[in-house]
Protein backbone atom coordinates (compact mmCIF):
# COMPACT_ATOMS: atom_id res chain seq x y z
CA UNK A 1 0.00 0.00 0.00
CA UNK A 2 2.65 2.27 1.08
CA UNK A 3 4.62 2.06 -2.68
CA UNK A 4 1.37 2.71 -4.59
CA UNK A 5 1.00 5.80 -2.32
CA UNK A 6 4.59 6.64 -2.88
CA UNK A 7 4.48 5.90 -6.76
CA UNK A 8 1.40 7.82 -7.60
CA UNK A 9 2.43 10.53 -5.18
CA UNK A 10 5.89 11.49 -6.65
CA UNK A 11 4.17 12.56 -9.95
CA UNK A 12 3.22 15.69 -8.00
CA UNK A 13 5.37 18.66 -7.36
CA UNK A 14 5.73 19.14 -4.12
CA UNK A 15 6.18 23.12 -3.13
CA UNK A 16 9.72 23.26 -1.67
CA UNK A 17 9.39 27.02 -0.10
CA UNK A 18 8.61 27.43 3.17
CA UNK A 19 8.00 30.57 5.31
CA UNK A 20 8.63 31.25 9.21
CA UNK A 21 7.63 32.76 11.86
CA UNK A 22 7.55 35.62 14.47
CA UNK A 23 7.39 34.52 18.04
CA UNK A 24 10.03 33.15 20.70
CA UNK A 25 10.86 29.32 20.48
CA UNK A 26 10.72 28.01 23.74
CA UNK A 27 8.55 25.40 22.78
CA UNK A 28 10.36 22.38 24.32
CA UNK A 29 8.97 23.72 27.98
CA UNK A 30 5.38 23.51 27.14
CA UNK A 31 2.71 20.11 27.28
CA UNK A 32 3.45 17.79 24.49
CA UNK A 33 -0.53 17.19 24.58
CA UNK A 34 -3.30 18.71 25.01
CA UNK A 35 -6.81 17.97 25.80
CA UNK A 36 -8.68 17.81 22.78
CA UNK A 37 -12.49 19.32 22.33
CA UNK A 38 -14.36 17.88 19.22
CA UNK A 39 -15.79 19.70 16.42
CA UNK A 40 -18.89 18.37 14.50
CA UNK A 41 -17.85 20.85 10.57
CA UNK A 42 -19.14 18.42 8.28
CA UNK A 43 -17.66 18.11 4.98
CA UNK A 44 -20.09 16.53 3.32
CA UNK A 45 -22.18 18.71 0.95
CA UNK A 46 -23.96 18.96 -2.39
CA UNK A 47 -21.67 18.73 -5.71
CA UNK A 48 -20.40 21.73 -7.58
CA UNK A 49 -22.03 23.26 -10.08
CA UNK A 50 -20.92 21.67 -13.58
CA UNK A 51 -19.23 23.79 -16.57
CA UNK A 52 -21.03 25.31 -19.66
CA UNK A 53 -19.94 22.13 -21.44
CA UNK A 54 -22.55 19.89 -19.10
CA UNK A 55 -20.31 17.51 -18.21
CA UNK A 56 -20.16 18.38 -14.26
CA UNK A 57 -22.95 17.24 -11.79
CA UNK A 58 -25.45 20.62 -11.96
CA UNK A 59 -23.98 21.32 -15.43
CA UNK A 60 -26.77 21.14 -18.45
CA UNK A 61 -27.60 17.73 -18.08
CA UNK A 62 -24.73 16.10 -17.41
CA UNK A 63 -25.26 13.00 -14.97
CA UNK A 64 -21.63 13.33 -12.79
CA UNK A 65 -18.79 15.45 -12.18
CA UNK A 66 -15.58 14.69 -12.62
CA UNK A 67 -13.56 12.44 -10.87
CA UNK A 68 -11.35 15.22 -9.26
CA UNK A 69 -14.23 17.00 -8.51
CA UNK A 70 -16.21 13.93 -6.97
CA UNK A 71 -12.83 13.66 -4.55
CA UNK A 72 -12.51 17.11 -3.42
CA UNK A 73 -13.66 18.45 0.22
CA UNK A 74 -17.18 20.39 0.08
CA UNK A 75 -15.63 23.17 1.96
CA UNK A 76 -11.98 23.00 1.64
CA UNK A 77 -11.33 24.85 4.65
CA UNK A 78 -12.86 22.33 7.35
CA UNK A 79 -11.78 19.35 8.61
CA UNK A 80 -14.77 17.40 10.10
CA UNK A 81 -13.62 16.06 13.88
CA UNK A 82 -16.99 14.43 14.44
CA UNK A 83 -15.17 11.36 15.45
CA UNK A 84 -11.53 12.34 15.81
CA UNK A 85 -11.51 11.65 19.88
CA UNK A 86 -12.78 8.28 19.03
CA UNK A 87 -10.94 6.95 15.94
CA UNK A 88 -7.84 8.78 17.31
CA UNK A 89 -7.95 7.74 20.81
CA UNK A 90 -4.34 5.69 21.02
CA UNK A 91 -2.55 8.67 19.24
CA UNK A 92 -4.04 10.71 21.59
CA UNK A 93 -3.16 8.43 24.50
CA UNK A 94 0.60 8.38 23.39
CA UNK A 95 0.53 12.06 23.46
CA UNK A 96 -0.08 12.04 26.79
CA UNK A 97 2.18 8.83 27.86
CA UNK A 98 5.08 11.54 26.08
CA UNK A 99 3.65 14.56 28.21
CA UNK A 100 4.31 12.33 31.12
CA UNK A 101 7.45 11.34 30.80
CA UNK A 102 8.30 14.49 29.44
CA UNK A 103 7.07 16.23 32.47
CA UNK A 104 8.94 13.30 34.49
CA UNK A 105 12.18 14.39 33.61
CA UNK A 106 11.39 18.18 33.68
CA UNK A 107 10.36 18.01 37.19
CA UNK A 108 13.74 16.97 37.89
CA UNK A 109 14.94 19.94 35.91
CA UNK A 110 13.08 22.48 38.15
CA UNK A 111 14.13 20.65 41.64
CA UNK A 112 17.52 18.90 41.98
CA UNK A 113 15.89 17.14 44.63
CA UNK A 114 13.73 15.10 42.43
CA UNK A 115 15.84 12.27 41.03
CA UNK A 116 13.37 9.54 39.15
CA UNK A 117 15.20 6.41 38.54
CA UNK A 118 15.86 4.04 35.58
CA UNK A 119 12.99 2.02 36.33
CA UNK A 120 10.55 4.86 36.91
CA UNK A 121 11.32 6.44 33.68
CA UNK A 122 10.79 3.20 31.34
CA UNK A 123 7.85 2.48 32.65
CA UNK A 124 6.58 5.68 31.86
CA UNK A 125 7.85 5.42 28.75
CA UNK A 126 6.32 1.54 28.26
CA UNK A 127 2.98 2.77 29.70
CA UNK A 128 -0.45 1.75 27.39
CA UNK A 129 -1.06 -0.37 24.72
CA UNK A 130 0.69 0.49 22.07
CA UNK A 131 3.24 2.37 24.32
CA UNK A 132 5.50 4.72 23.56
CA UNK A 133 8.62 1.80 23.19
CA UNK A 134 6.36 -0.27 21.20
CA UNK A 135 6.13 2.17 18.09
CA UNK A 136 9.81 3.58 18.25
CA UNK A 137 11.78 2.69 15.27
CA UNK A 138 14.79 -0.22 16.07
CA UNK A 139 17.49 2.53 16.14
CA UNK A 140 15.95 4.73 18.47
CA UNK A 141 14.63 2.63 20.83
CA UNK A 142 17.98 1.69 21.76
CA UNK A 143 19.14 5.00 22.07
CA UNK A 144 16.41 5.99 24.55
CA UNK A 145 17.01 3.27 27.10
CA UNK A 146 20.61 4.25 27.40
CA UNK A 147 19.11 8.35 27.76
CA UNK A 148 16.45 7.01 30.32
CA UNK A 149 19.48 5.76 32.31
CA UNK A 150 22.24 8.33 31.92
CA UNK A 151 19.61 10.74 33.16
CA UNK A 152 18.74 9.10 36.52
CA UNK A 153 22.55 9.37 37.19
CA UNK A 154 22.68 12.62 36.31
CA UNK A 155 19.10 14.28 37.93
CA UNK A 156 20.33 15.33 41.42
CA UNK A 157 24.12 16.88 40.27
CA UNK A 158 25.31 19.75 38.70
CA UNK A 159 27.76 19.36 35.89
CA UNK A 160 29.96 21.86 34.19
CA UNK A 161 31.28 21.38 30.40
CA UNK A 162 34.67 20.12 30.76
CA UNK A 163 38.05 18.29 28.69
CA UNK A 164 38.20 15.70 29.44
CA UNK A 165 33.94 15.21 30.28
CA UNK A 166 33.10 14.67 33.71
CA UNK A 167 30.76 12.32 35.19
CA UNK A 168 27.44 11.67 35.57
CA UNK A 169 26.59 14.77 33.86
CA UNK A 170 23.71 17.24 36.01
CA UNK A 171 21.95 20.46 35.90
CA UNK A 172 24.08 23.00 33.70
CA UNK A 173 21.82 26.73 33.63
CA UNK A 174 18.12 25.09 33.54
CA UNK A 175 18.74 21.76 32.14
CA UNK A 176 20.33 18.35 32.68
CA UNK A 177 23.01 17.03 30.50
CA UNK A 178 24.93 13.91 30.45
CA UNK A 179 28.78 14.11 30.93
CA UNK A 180 29.38 14.58 26.93
CA UNK A 181 26.61 17.43 26.22
CA UNK A 182 23.75 15.35 25.16
CA UNK A 183 20.34 17.55 26.43
CA UNK A 184 18.96 14.57 28.08
CA UNK A 185 15.46 15.04 27.95
CA UNK A 186 15.09 16.61 24.41
CA UNK A 187 17.01 13.61 23.31
CA UNK A 188 14.03 12.01 24.45
CA UNK A 189 10.95 14.20 23.39
CA UNK A 190 11.74 15.77 20.60
CA UNK A 191 13.74 12.31 19.33
CA UNK A 192 10.37 10.74 19.83
CA UNK A 193 8.36 13.37 17.59
CA UNK A 194 10.17 11.45 14.53
CA UNK A 195 11.03 7.68 16.21
CA UNK A 196 7.47 7.31 17.56
CA UNK A 197 5.20 10.05 16.18
CA UNK A 198 6.05 10.23 12.51
CA UNK A 199 7.41 6.83 12.36
CA UNK A 200 3.74 5.35 13.54
CA UNK A 201 2.11 8.12 10.98
CA UNK A 202 3.82 6.00 7.91
CA UNK A 203 3.29 2.83 9.03
CA UNK A 204 -0.44 3.94 9.59
CA UNK A 205 -0.23 5.03 5.35
CA UNK A 206 1.29 1.51 4.50
CA UNK A 207 -1.88 -0.14 5.85
CA UNK A 208 -5.66 0.20 5.20
CA UNK A 209 -6.73 3.81 4.57
CA UNK A 210 -10.65 5.19 5.54
CA UNK A 211 -11.35 8.21 7.55
CA UNK A 212 -10.55 7.06 10.76
CA UNK A 213 -6.81 6.68 9.58
CA UNK A 214 -6.89 10.06 8.73
CA UNK A 215 -8.06 10.99 12.14
CA UNK A 216 -5.09 8.54 13.60
CA UNK A 217 -2.46 10.37 11.19
CA UNK A 218 -4.08 14.01 12.70
CA UNK A 219 -3.71 12.88 15.98
CA UNK A 220 -0.05 11.45 15.58
CA UNK A 221 0.97 15.24 13.98
CA UNK A 222 -0.02 16.88 16.86
CA UNK A 223 -2.95 18.79 15.24
CA UNK A 224 -6.61 18.51 15.74
CA UNK A 225 -9.52 19.15 13.50
CA UNK A 226 -9.94 22.66 14.71
CA UNK A 227 -6.00 23.06 13.07
CA UNK A 228 -6.13 26.41 15.91
CA UNK A 229 -2.37 27.30 14.51
CA UNK A 230 -1.20 28.34 18.06
CA UNK A 231 1.27 26.36 20.40
CA UNK A 232 2.05 28.90 22.58
CA UNK A 233 -1.54 30.18 24.21
CA UNK A 234 -2.16 27.04 26.62
CA UNK A 235 -5.39 28.54 28.44
CA UNK A 236 -8.21 26.14 27.84
CA UNK A 237 -10.12 29.32 27.78
CA UNK A 238 -8.89 30.69 24.91
CA UNK A 239 -7.01 27.77 23.26
CA UNK A 240 -8.01 24.37 24.33
CA UNK A 241 -5.89 22.39 21.35
CA UNK A 242 -2.62 23.75 21.32
CA UNK A 243 -0.95 22.11 18.30
CA UNK A 244 1.55 19.79 19.49
CA UNK A 245 4.14 17.22 18.16
CA UNK A 246 5.18 18.31 14.12
CA UNK A 247 1.72 20.37 14.01
CA UNK A 248 3.68 23.07 16.75
CA UNK A 249 6.76 23.35 14.80
CA UNK A 250 4.88 23.63 11.72
CA UNK A 251 2.89 26.42 12.72
CA UNK A 252 5.84 28.45 13.86
CA UNK A 253 7.25 28.10 10.38
CA UNK A 254 3.94 28.95 8.96
CA UNK A 255 3.15 33.41 9.16
CA UNK A 256 -0.23 34.13 10.37
CA UNK A 257 -3.09 36.37 9.65
CA UNK A 258 -3.78 39.42 11.72
CA UNK A 259 -6.89 38.34 12.09
CA UNK A 260 -5.81 35.16 14.14
CA UNK A 261 -3.34 32.27 14.17
CA UNK A 262 -5.80 29.98 12.38
CA UNK A 263 -5.54 31.49 8.97
CA UNK A 264 -2.39 31.98 7.00
CA UNK A 265 -0.98 35.72 6.24
CA UNK A 266 -0.75 35.02 2.75
CA UNK A 267 -3.41 32.37 1.45
CA UNK A 268 -1.68 32.62 -1.80
CA UNK A 269 1.44 31.43 -0.07
CA UNK A 270 0.36 29.61 2.88
CA UNK A 271 3.29 28.36 5.37
CA UNK A 272 3.65 24.47 6.04
CA UNK A 273 0.95 24.50 8.44
CA UNK A 274 -1.62 25.92 6.45
CA UNK A 275 -0.65 23.23 3.20
CA UNK A 276 -0.50 20.33 5.52
CA UNK A 277 -4.16 21.29 7.01
CA UNK A 278 -5.23 22.02 3.46
CA UNK A 279 -4.01 18.41 2.64
CA UNK A 280 -5.82 16.78 5.39
CA UNK A 281 -9.07 18.02 4.55
CA UNK A 282 -8.53 16.73 1.31
CA UNK A 283 -7.37 13.33 2.54
CA UNK A 284 -10.11 13.30 4.70
CA UNK A 285 -12.60 14.28 1.74
CA UNK A 286 -11.31 11.35 -1.02
CA UNK A 287 -11.32 8.46 1.75
CA UNK A 288 -14.98 9.25 2.72
CA UNK A 289 -15.51 9.27 -1.27
CA UNK A 290 -14.27 5.66 -1.46
CA UNK A 291 -11.90 3.97 -3.94
CA UNK A 292 -12.53 5.98 -6.97
CA UNK A 293 -10.60 9.04 -5.03
CA UNK A 294 -7.76 6.45 -3.55
CA UNK A 295 -5.03 8.15 -5.68
CA UNK A 296 -6.53 11.77 -4.63
CA UNK A 297 -6.28 10.61 -1.61
CA UNK A 298 -2.92 9.20 -1.55
CA UNK A 299 -1.17 11.74 -3.01
CA UNK A 300 -2.57 14.02 -0.52
CA UNK A 301 -0.86 11.83 2.63
CA UNK A 302 2.33 11.65 0.62
CA UNK A 303 2.00 15.56 0.60
CA UNK A 304 1.82 15.52 4.23
CA UNK A 305 4.50 13.61 4.99
CA UNK A 306 7.33 15.16 2.91
CA UNK A 307 5.58 18.50 4.44
CA UNK A 308 6.29 17.29 7.62
CA UNK A 309 9.90 16.08 7.11
CA UNK A 310 10.38 19.80 5.82
CA UNK A 311 9.08 20.81 9.11
CA UNK A 312 11.28 18.63 10.84
CA UNK A 313 14.60 20.09 8.59
CA UNK A 314 13.80 23.76 8.93
CA UNK A 315 13.35 23.50 13.12
CA UNK A 316 16.55 22.02 12.87
CA UNK A 317 18.25 24.98 11.45
CA UNK A 318 16.25 26.97 13.73
CA UNK A 319 17.51 25.62 16.81
CA UNK A 320 21.35 25.45 15.05
CA UNK A 321 21.47 29.10 14.09
CA UNK A 322 20.07 30.15 17.63
CA UNK A 323 22.37 27.86 19.12
CA UNK A 324 25.59 29.02 17.23
CA UNK A 325 24.67 32.84 18.33
CA UNK A 326 24.13 32.56 21.50
CA UNK A 327 27.21 30.12 22.27
CA UNK A 328 29.52 32.39 20.23
CA UNK A 329 27.83 35.82 22.27
CA UNK A 330 30.91 37.52 24.10
CA UNK A 331 30.78 37.04 27.98
CA UNK A 332 27.78 35.14 27.70
CA UNK A 333 26.34 34.21 31.58
CA UNK A 334 26.03 30.48 31.85
CA UNK A 335 22.46 30.77 31.44
CA UNK A 336 22.73 31.47 28.29
CA UNK A 337 25.23 28.90 27.20
CA UNK A 338 23.52 26.07 28.37
CA UNK A 339 20.20 27.66 26.33
CA UNK A 340 22.25 27.08 23.61
CA UNK A 341 23.41 23.70 24.35
CA UNK A 342 19.94 22.77 24.91
CA UNK A 343 18.95 24.32 21.67
CA UNK A 344 21.63 22.56 19.97
CA UNK A 345 20.43 19.28 21.93
CA UNK A 346 16.49 19.92 20.13
CA UNK A 347 18.36 20.14 16.84
CA UNK A 348 20.46 16.81 17.31
CA UNK A 349 17.44 14.96 18.68
CA UNK A 350 15.10 15.82 15.79
CA UNK A 351 17.51 14.65 12.96
CA UNK A 352 18.01 11.41 15.11
CA UNK A 353 14.76 10.94 15.46
CA UNK A 354 14.50 10.24 11.83
CA UNK A 355 17.16 8.33 11.37
CA UNK A 356 16.08 4.27 10.66
CA UNK A 357 12.56 5.34 9.48
CA UNK A 358 11.44 3.54 6.07
CA UNK A 359 13.14 4.60 3.40
CA UNK A 360 10.67 4.65 0.55
CA UNK A 361 9.44 8.33 0.66
CA UNK A 362 11.73 10.05 3.01
CA UNK A 363 14.01 13.05 1.69
CA UNK A 364 16.79 12.67 3.73
CA UNK A 365 18.64 9.49 4.13
CA UNK A 366 20.64 7.36 6.96
CA UNK A 367 24.15 8.04 5.43
CA UNK A 368 23.41 11.55 5.05
CA UNK A 369 21.79 11.89 8.66
CA UNK A 370 25.17 10.41 9.59
CA UNK A 371 27.28 12.63 8.17
CA UNK A 372 24.97 15.84 9.74
CA UNK A 373 25.17 14.39 12.94
CA UNK A 374 28.95 13.31 13.27
CA UNK A 375 29.83 17.14 11.71
CA UNK A 376 28.59 18.23 14.91
CA UNK A 377 29.72 15.82 17.32
CA UNK A 378 27.14 14.25 17.76
CA UNK A 379 27.49 10.59 15.57
CA UNK A 380 25.41 7.61 15.80
CA UNK A 381 27.12 5.02 17.34
CA UNK A 382 30.15 7.23 19.14
CA UNK A 383 31.11 9.19 21.83
CA UNK A 384 29.44 12.98 21.10
CA UNK A 385 31.34 15.67 22.14
CA UNK A 386 29.13 18.49 22.52
CA UNK A 387 30.14 19.62 25.65
CA UNK A 388 32.90 21.18 23.08
CA UNK A 389 30.76 23.90 21.36
CA UNK A 390 31.61 25.46 25.68
CA UNK A 391 35.17 24.26 26.40
CA UNK A 392 35.96 25.16 22.41
CA UNK A 393 33.56 26.77 20.34
CA UNK A 394 35.82 28.46 18.25
CA UNK A 395 36.42 25.05 16.82
CA UNK A 396 33.17 23.73 17.01
CA UNK A 397 30.30 26.53 16.31
CA UNK A 398 31.08 26.92 13.40
CA UNK A 399 29.99 23.01 12.15
CA UNK A 400 26.44 24.06 13.21
CA UNK A 401 26.51 27.17 10.57
CA UNK A 402 28.21 24.11 7.99
CA UNK A 403 25.14 22.16 9.21
CA UNK A 404 22.47 24.96 7.84
CA UNK A 405 24.32 24.65 4.57
CA UNK A 406 24.13 20.65 3.98
CA UNK A 407 20.19 20.26 5.44
CA UNK A 408 19.55 23.39 2.75
CA UNK A 409 21.44 21.33 -0.13
CA UNK A 410 19.63 18.06 0.89
CA UNK A 411 16.47 19.53 0.60
CA UNK A 412 16.46 22.16 -1.75
CA UNK A 413 15.66 25.06 0.47
CA UNK A 414 16.42 28.39 -0.90
CA UNK A 415 19.08 31.35 1.02
CA UNK A 416 15.97 32.83 1.74
CA UNK A 417 14.19 30.14 3.04
CA UNK A 418 16.93 29.40 5.23
CA UNK A 419 16.78 32.84 6.36
CA UNK A 420 12.98 32.66 7.20
CA UNK A 421 13.67 29.81 9.28
CA UNK A 422 15.99 31.37 11.37
CA UNK A 423 12.89 32.81 13.49
CA UNK A 424 9.42 31.71 14.58
CA UNK A 425 5.99 32.73 14.08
Amino acid sequence: MLRSVLVRALTLTLPLTMLAVACDDGGDEGSTEATTTTTSSSTSGPGGAGGEGGNGSGGNGGEGGSVQDACAPADPDTYDGANFETNAAAELALRTHLTNLNQAMRNAEIDLTVTPSADELLELYDAGTPSLLELTTDYYGDQILSVLEAFAEAAGNTWTPAEPPVPPGGQYGAYIFSEYGTDLRQAVEKGLFGAVFYHHAVTLAGGTIDEATIDRMLAAFGAHPTFPGDSETTDPAVNPNPDRIGAQYAERRSPKSADGPNRPADPANPGPYFRIKADFIKAQAAARAGSACDAERDEAIQRILQEWERVNAATVIYYMNSASTQLTTDGAPTATLAAGLHGYGEGTAFLHGFRGLPVEGRIITDAQLDTLLGSIGAAPGETPTSYRLITDPAASVPNLVAAIGEIATIYGFTPQDVDAFKVNH
